[in-house]
């Protein structure tokens, strides 16, 4: 309630739950996005996310913009109170990108969404597999 006029709210739920690595755990698929219900942080992963559209929604009723970023192959869009929120309430924009043209040591495919057509501009082309060897700087496994 403390933002300004023109702030940017920028939301980077965890995404330990909604990615590729934990599936096999949490049992999230694109028929059961909600997941092993039975497992703690797998009610608390929903929860946060029906917090966080809550939280949208106050942002979008006081005219701010807002940005949420989660890996490329997470599942957060699926849920249900953030598939109504995009599909019944707002206007929402999506841009894949590659971090690594942003900076970043390692290349993690991400995607944002936003209420800002301009968050397209993040997208600064593919990322082709010489650029990628050339520029990784660390490692995401030992051996």
């Amino acid at each position: 309630m403390q933002m300004d006029a023109n702030a940017l709210g920028h939301c980077a739920p965890d995404c330990s739950s909604w990615g590729i690595p934990s599936r096999g755990t949490s049992l999230r698929n694109f028929i059961n996005v909600a997941g092993n219900m039975f497992l703690p942080w797998i009610q608390g992963a929903n929860m946060q996310v029906s917090r966080l559209v809550l939280v949208l929604l106050l942002m979008m009723s006081r005219n701010l913009c807002w940005v949420l970023e989660q890996p490329r192959n997470s599942l957060l869009f699926r849920h249900r109170r953030f598939s109504w929120f995009t599909n019944h309430v707002a206007y929402v924009f999506q841009c894949a990108f590659w971090m690594m043209k942003h900076g970043s040591p390692t290349p993690k495919p991400s995607v944002c969404y936003s209420n800002m057509r301009e968050i397209q501009r993040l997208h600064l082309g593919a990322l082709r597999k010489a650029e990628r060897e050339r520029r990784t700087r660390g490692s995401t496994t030992r051996h």
